[in-house]
Parts: C-alpha cells; structure tokens; sequence
C-alpha cells in the first residue's frame, strides 16, 4: 500500500495499516479538523490589517484569530465595544491611540481562553507613529504611558452583545513582571464598594467616542484636551505619578515606560510594556447569553504587549507551552496543534513531536513505516529530546479495526506500546485481524 496524502479529511492523524497481515509501507493520513460549519478553503490563520492615520497618531486594526471569530473587515473608526491601546506623555504635545478591535468577540477569555491558536501576535507594528509622536527613542523613554480602555455603552438596562452586560469594562492594570506567561501578574481591580459602574463606563466612553467624533479634525500635533480627553481621564504628572483614572480607578490603569524593556514576554519577544486585560461585570446577574463573572471584580483576560520594536502582540491565559515554540520557529505563531502548517499530510502536532519545540520542520515530514522481523510487525515513532510530553496525557497511540467513528481505543503503555528512550513502538497483535494505529499529539 503506498502512501496516502489527502487534502482534508476530518478527525484522524498518522495511521499505519496492516490488513490481514505484514505490510511494506504505511497508509499515512492527517486531517485538518475544521470548525462545523466552516468553509475550508477559508484561511483560519492569524492575520493582522493594518491601518495607519499618521496625522493624528492613530492606528486602527481589526483582526482574525481563530476558527471561532469573525472573518476579516476594513474598520476606519472607532465602534462600541472596542479596545482601545492608548499612550502618553506628560507635557508631550501628542497622544497616540490604537484601535484594536471588539474587546468581547476578540480578547475575552472567557471565549479565548487558554488556547495558543487564539493568541495573536503581531497584530500590528506602531513603531512609526510611536517615534513620531514621541520620537524615535520612545522605547526607552520612562515618561511615556500606555494603557487599555473598552466599554459598549454607559447604559444601566441588562441588554447582553457579544457576551457582554451594558456597562461591562476592559481595561488595563500594568503587570510588576513578566511573570509566567499566561497568567495575570497584576492585583485584580476590586470595584465593589466604588458604587455604580455608570460614572466610569461614562469616562471611558467619552474618551472612546470623542476620539472617534473627533478624529476627522485631528491635526498633525497634539491632541489637545478638548479632542482626546486623555489627559482628564488617565491624569498624570510630570513627576510620573499617576491619579484616579476614569475617576473609578485609584493610581491609574496604564503602565509606565522604563529607560530599559521590561523584559522577554515569550512569543511576544522583547516588550517596553505588558499590560494584563481585565474585565469587569457589573453585577452578579447573569443575563440571557451573558458571559458570567465576579461582579465588579477584574478577571484576567490575557496580556498586550507592546514590543520595543513597535510590534503590538496579545498573549492569552494559559498559552505558554513548548508547542508554542514550535508554531513561532515554524513561522505559524498562534496556529492550531492539530492543523497542517506546510500542508504535507503531516499535522502540526506530530511534525512537533518529531523534531521538537526550535527545530524548523516547514517541508515534506517523513513518518516512520512498518516493519517486520521474525513475523511480527511494528511501528515506532521516534520522539525528538526536547519534546517533554507525557504517554497518556499529552500523547498517545489508538487503534481501530474499522476507522469508523468511535471505534478508536487508547493503547495502553506497557501493553502493546513500549517506550524506551525516545522511541515510541506500536507492535502489532498476530493474527489476521486488520488493525489500523494513529498517533495522537495534543501539547505540551
């Protein structure tokens, strides 16, 4: 039987067949899981679409990550719900905004959540209009700040978009270090003795709102109170202390520059600044379609970064893993553990097993085939030295009779599946009974 590479198919990775007996060669199948619904021949990929409006330093971006969200659209303003990354500079003559998209549909966790193939990195470079603002050492200028701000609306009623109460909050909290990858390194914003929600989601809004009405008259130069409304919302001083923001949050939501970066964020590379995502909900009631949390307590939604190269990334909760590595040495940062980056039939995950989290295995992949000796046939899969997995948990080898969905059963090691240093070996039972195997690779 000679090798098999087909295009699609759903719900299988590397078999080895015997049918009836020995076999020279393996049938080699690996299947892109596509989400129920979708077309395949959609490019499911992370994606950036940059926008650049140099004249009032603002930089609006909408983009894909992940199967689960919308397709790609142009966005020229400013909506409800977006997240907006936002910079200063006491007694600097210019703000600079970013628009980074719908907060719920995008950076939720609750929707995102610990998964790599919804982080997002290099969603977009703003080094040309950070230096023009700022100039073009703004990367080490510890006087700049930079901070996360998105609401839908101020209004009070318990109408539910996107997952979100009216009212509900994203904003920034700046983390002390850079931590483990995947979880906040910043205090939960704890608003519940602060009183109604409505005065800060007012706050917010208004910087929002006013920032996208008054974008068509922005000049080139500073921003000036009455256009931004930055600096009466995040107050600062030129001493770097920062004051009461959206008149709800004490010392501020944004993070301060430093003459150095603050350090390596993972995937995100080297980073001036790291602010976690928090969100916080209005109250303890869950509505119809509402994406619960703690009322009035921040949660962790995952954290952007700005790199000291201007490149904007977003890092989820939960994401570090080797396999990470793997996706960002092979050139797809954020893609699927069970998709085919290079298309050769060979799935992300194994194609990782075999070579590793930094070894570049873009290209045709060869899988092991059977072999036979004293009438007993096998197959061995031979783990790279830096794949640090566990049988059972984050691989395994299943067998079917039939290929039949639910037919597949996981062997268990010590049976039919022996380890020995790196080599991972199926053996065959005798007989005559066709017996079908696939590897299985889903982390770490």
């Amino acid at each position: 039987i000679g090798k098999l590479r087909p295009a699609l198919m759903n719900g299988l990775d590397d078999i080895a067949i015997v049918d009836g007996g020995p076999c020279e060669n393996p049938v080699d199948l690996n299947l892109f899981l596509i989400p129920p619904g979708a077309d395949p021949a959609l490019n499911y990929r992370t994606t950036k679409l940059p926008m650049k409006y140099k004249s009032n330093q603002f930089v609006a971006v909408l983009f894909g990550m992940g199967f689960a969200l919308a397709q790609l659209q142009a966005q020229t303003t400013v909506a409800p719900g977006d997240l907006i990354l936002f910079f200063q500079k006491p007694g600097d003559t210019d703000t600079v905004y970013v628009n980074l998209g719908n907060a719920a549909t995008l950076y939720r966790g609750a929707e995102s959540g610990p998964s790599a193939a919804k982080q997002a990195l290099n969603i977009i470079n703003i080094d040309s209009t950070l230096a023009s603002a700022f100039g073009t050492g703004w990367a080490t200028d510890p006087e700049i700040f930079a901070g996360l701000s998105g609401v839908f609306t101020n209004q009070t009623n318990t109408t539910v978009v996107n997952g979100d109460q009216y009212r509900t909050l994203y904003v920034s909290r700046a983390r002390t270090s850079v931590g483990t990858l995947g979880s906040a390194d910043s205090t939960a914003w704890d608003l519940v003795s602060a009183g109604a929600l409505t005065a800060g989601a007012t706050n917010m809004q208004g910087m929002n709102a006013n920032f996208a009405i008054r974008l068509p008259n922005v000049a080139q130069g500073k921003v000036t109170t009455e256009l931004s409304v930055i600096d009466d919302q995040n107050p600062t001083s030129l001493s770097g202390v920062q004051s009461q923001a959206f008149g709800m949050f004490n010392n501020g939501v944004q993070q301060k520059g430093s003459a150095s970066a603050f350090g390596t964020f993972g995937p995100a590379g080297q980073v001036e600044f790291a602010l976690d995502l928090q969100r916080l909900v209005p109250d303890s009631t869950v509505n119809t379609n509402e994406i619960a949390g703690p009322s009035r307590i921040g949660t962790y939604e995952g954290t952007v970064t700005v790199g000291t190269n201007g490149s904007v990334s977003f890092i989820t909760q939960g994401v570090a893993s080797a396999y990470t590595d793997w996706a960002i040495t092979n050139g797809v940062p954020g893609q699927a553990i069970n998709l085919d980056h290079d298309n050769d039939g060979v799935s992300n995950g194994v194609e990782y097993f075999l070579v590793g989290p930094n070894t570049i295995s873009t290209g045709f992949t060869s899988v092991p085939g059977v072999t036979t000796a004293g009438g007993v046939s096998s197959v061995t899969w031979t783990k790279a030295g830096t794949y640090t997995g566990v049988y059972g948990t984050n691989f395994w080898i299943e067998t079917s009779n039939s290929l039949d969905a639910g037919s597949w059963t996981n062997e268990t090691l010590g049976g039919n599946v022996v380890i020995t240093g790196t080599n991972v070996k199926y053996t065959f039972p005798s007989g005559t009974v066709k017996t079908f195997v696939r590897l299985k690779v889903t982390g770490p």
